[in-house]
């Protein structure tokens, strides 16, 4: 006999957990003493994004947030290619024109790529013993210079936005 129970439950944060058991009883023979009963319970939790209402998140996080999740598609390019990267510095290509290779797809020009490397001290470094460290200094520079971030400061009608628009300049300045 098997018996599946499967319940729904929604919290007021949008977490949508999905709890399933199955039971499974199994008689060895029949008129047999024994039974063998298995229980699985799984459990799966799904947090679906809130909406928020106007003026009550941080806007200097929310932008840090953007930046970093920036880089990281950056770091994460260069280390997917790490070895296409490699093989093209042992083949003769200069590095600059190696990383800049694998960016282009998303605008990145040899120049950023020069810049980025004189910036974060990595000209004449072998790219194979670059230390993690090293290599998202590296794309936060690169970042910065291929893809400038632009920030809109909508919602200026808001009681927090003169507050919140001095923090803004001030945690970014440039």
């Amino acid at each position: 006999m098997k018996e599946v129970t499967t319940t729904l439950e929604r919290t007021v944060r949008e977490t949508l957990t999905k709890t399933e058991t199955i039971t499974t009883t199994t008689t060895l023979a029949p008129g047999a003493p024994y039974t063998t009963t298995v229980t699985k319970t799984e459990t799966v939790t799904v947090t679906t994004p809130r909406i928020t209402e106007p003026g009550t998140v941080d806007p200097v996080a929310d932008i840090g947030d953007i930046e970093e999740e920036s880089v990281l598609w950056y770091l994460r390019l260069l280390q997917n290619n790490f070895d296409k990267i490699s093989r093209s510095i042992k083949g003769g290509e200069a590095l600059e024109s190696a990383i800049r290779e694998v960016f282009s797809g998303i605008g990145v020009k040899e120049h950023h790529v020069k810049i980025a490397l004189q910036e974060s001290k990595l000209i004449c470094k072998d790219f194979e013993n670059w230390s993690d460290e090293k290599s998202k200094e590296f794309c936060w520079v690169l970042k910065d210079v291929s893809m400038p971030t632009l920030i809109v400061a909508n919602k200026m009608d808001l009681k927090t936005a003169p507050e919140n628009f001095k923090r803004i300049q001030e945690a970014y300045p440039e």
